[in-house]
């Protein structure tokens, strides 16, 4: 195309070294842009996603405010064909031809179909740029075919020649390559193990001590750093499990260092990642994840305030109980659910609406199933289902309805108690001996002493209990403790 244009073009890199200048973009960028005839635009993905100011968004607008406002020129470098677009091309030009260079490179020639795809279309974006005519088209497009074909030809025999003398060293070099692969996948797994062991040190950083907080938050940076690496050298995605993982614990540390943006960034990265895994393969394990990660997104956006927080919980609250009914018989779905409608009535209460946030209980109390659980996991479920009720009886309480809070500490008693006598841990007792000392407190408020008696009785009984339990924890006997005091004070000369 040299020999019968004739023409060098001239074209101007942003890139370029220039003279640093007071401000480099009116000084030296936009000249450029108006004194040149044509924009070409490279369309990828990271050019649409852009933190901070959108210096392609500035170009293009002022490019096409100028003199040749519509020579713009669109390629497609990488991503979907179908991506969105930078600086707003979309909608600004909406015929506008996309000249696609995807895999343009110094191999590409090796690949005969996608070489004379890629002529064909960069003859497309240099036709208006050297002023080709339509009619002249044709004809280069014939004699660029031409001309690969030849080429093809001649790589064909070198190659071959070349394929001969490399296949002895081809089988060599697949052995090792195989065992460093597989040297990198033990790694990856191991890895990940580590990760998700050093979550298990803790579900907060406040449940331990300082230091140990400290070691768990570094094992678990640099083992997701880790991840990512062999990940990359593998070409392949470490397990949902740790993949998630890593997304979460990065959310809460990026929360803890008030970046919400990208807080928020990776929790929707974590829900997607496990959305997508779950979609591909529906098994009652990724279901769980799937469930873990949209609760934690919930739970950030309430514990933020976000205006939309009350809309996710309840998409939540729906996802939990439609992957509890997919796979019956797991807690965490269940507790994924409860979670759910925790924060749902805390929202309501923040809103200054007790009764709403009363109603918002009691219906999870009511809504929760565990038919499917087995005999532990259904005196869990029940005292999950137990606390709603209470807390719905507390809000019932302070909005003045103490008929309503009765009726509902009645039934979180009797949920507690139905639970099997077996699994009736120190944890149960000690809900058990929360909300009896509730039912003492709105009894004697509606004057009826005899029962508010009867039900001190047994809510030191039940705290006496996990006082003298042997499972008990520290913190555990300690609340209990507080229980016993309480009821003390309103029964000083005892029930």
């Amino acid at each position: 195309m040299r020999r019968p244009y004739g023409r060098k073009l001239s074209v101007y890199l942003d890139t370029a070294f220039e003279r640093g200048t007071a401000d480099f973009y009116e000084d030296s960028i936009r000249p450029a842009l108006l004194e040149s005839r044509f924009l070409i635009v490279i369309a990828t993905p990271a050019a649409v996603r852009r933190p901070g100011v959108d210096w392609m968004q500035r170009e293009i607008n002022d490019f096409t405010a100028g003199p040749n406002g519509r020579n713009v020129l669109l390629v497609r470098g990488s991503g979907a064909f179908a991506d969105p677009l930078p600086g707003d091309l979309s909608n600004r030009f909406p015929n506008m031809e996309i000249i696609d260079l995807r895999g343009a490179g110094t191999l590409a020639g090796f690949n005969p179909v996608r070489a004379v795809h890629l002529s064909k279309e960069k003859l497309k974006l240099l036709g208006p740029l050297i002023g080709i005519s339509p009619s002249e088209m044709p004809l280069l497009h014939q004699e660029e075919e031409h001309r690969q074909q030849v080429r093809f030809g001649t790589l064909t025999g070198t190659a071959a020649g070349v394929l001969v003398a490399i296949s002895g060293l081809g089988v060599l070099t697949l052995q090792s390559r195989n065992a460093a692969t597989r040297a990198l996948g033990d790694s990856q797994f191991a890895t990940g193990s580590m990760v998700l062991l050093s979550t298990d040190l803790g579900r907060s950083s406040e449940a331990l001590d300082p230091g140990d907080a400290r070691l768990r938050r570094l094992l678990i940076n640099q083992g997701c750093d880790l991840l990512d690496k062999l990940s990359s050298s593998l070409g392949q995605e470490p397990r949902l499990e740790e993949a998630v993982t890593c997304r979460l614990e990065r959310a809460r540390q990026r929360e803890a260092l008030k970046e919400a943006a990208e807080a928020r960034l990776q929790y929707e990265e974590a829900v997607r990642l496990a959305a997508d895994a779950y979609g591909r393969l529906p098994r009652a394990g990724l279901a769980e994840f799937l469930a873990k990660a949209e609760g934690a997104r919930a739970d950030y956006l309430w514990r933020t305030g976000d205006s939309t927080a009350e809309n996710v919980l309840e998409q939540a609250r729906v996802s939990a109980r439609h992957l509890a009914s997919q796979h019956p018989g797991r807690a965490a779905l269940i507790e994924a659910e409860v979670s759910a409608w925790e924060r749902l009535g805390d929202i309501k209460a923040r809103n200054g609406s007790p009764a709403d946030a009363a109603r918002a209980f009691e219906a999870g109390g009511s809504a929760l199933s565990s038919d499917s659980l087995s005999e532990a996991e259904q005196a869990l479920a029940a005292s999950w289902r137990a606390a709603l009720l209470r807390q719905a009886g507390e809000k019932w309480r302070l909005a003045g309805d103490r008929k309503a809070a009765l009726d509902q500490f009645k039934r979180a008693l009797d949920t507690l108690r139905s639970a099997t006598p077996v699994a009736r841990s120190a944890e149960l007792l000690q809900e058990e001996g929360v909300i009896l000392t509730m039912l003492m407190e709105i009894q004697a408020e509606r004057g009826d002493l005899d029962a508010s008696r009867t039900a001190s009785v047994e809510a030191l009984a039940a705290a006496q209990a996990v006082m003298d339990s042997e499972t008990a924890s520290t913190d555990l006997k300690s609340r209990a403790q507080a229980l016993v005091s309480v009821i003390k004070r309103a029964h000083p000369h005892g029930p």
